[in-house]
């Protein structure tokens, strides 16, 4: 009896510190605030209106915005062809110039798109000639960690890469296991890095980046 009270008693206390510290893994936040800024085509408005907000207050020089196709089911109902076209038309919108902002649009990866949309990065960087080897990410919530890995994974390894991980929409960042949403885009981010980390195919991605 006294074993399983002190059992429950460590359970409990170990579910406590998962609580309170997934969310500084998984949502880090450490902007260098100069080069290149990247924001993921697939975020929510209002992280695009934060995008802005961000390049207008730090040392950026464009705003890159990242996607890959838009599947059949929903082109139907926009008028462009990738996620990067589309985060861009809506970054203008929000006041930015065209000349600051530039789609990369990536190739359709049946896994791995954060790594398909880092490879395009990459190239679009190397053929800019910009000679530009720092960039900061802004990533939406709990999928901050993944793209920090893999932006890193991706980039040759002189770069410097910084993480904005913007506030999501449907769940509470610091309070993730009070709701459903929060709870199920934690489980499944962290799956998702760890796939990243042991299983994501570099060299298939790679190889359809370059047709």
């Amino acid at each position: 009896m006294q074993f399983c009270f002190f059992a429950s008693v460590a359970v409990l206390g170990a579910l406590v510190w998962v609580a309170g510290n997934l969310q500084v893994f998984l949502a880090p936040n450490e902007p260098l605030r100069r080069g290149i800024l990247v924001v993921e085509g697939w975020v929510s408005a209002d992280t695009l209106a934060s995008a802005v907000e961000i390049y207008q207050h730090g040392d950026y020089v464009k705003l890159v915005a990242t996607g890959g196709p838009i599947p059949e089911t929903w082109a139907r109902f926009v008028e462009f062809d990738s996620y990067a076209d589309l985060a861009v038309h809506l970054l203008v919108d929000l006041g930015l110039s065209p000349k600051e902002t530039v789609p990369v649009g990536s190739v359709a990866a049946p896994t791995g798109r954060t790594y398909a949309n880092a490879v395009a990065v990459r190239k679009w960087l190397q053929e800019s000639e910009l000679g530009i080897v720092t960039l900061d990410i802004v990533s939406e919530g709990f999928h901050g960690r993944r793209s920090w890995y893999v932006y890193r994974r991706a980039l040759p390894s002189d770069f410097e890469v910084g993480i904005i991980s913007a506030r999501p929409l449907g769940y509470e960042v610091r309070a993730w296991w009070t709701t459903s949403a929060g709870a199920k885009t934690a489980i499944g981010e962290l799956l998702g890095l760890v796939y990243a980390v042991c299983c994501l195919d570099e060299r298939e991605i790679e190889a359809l980046s370059s047709c």
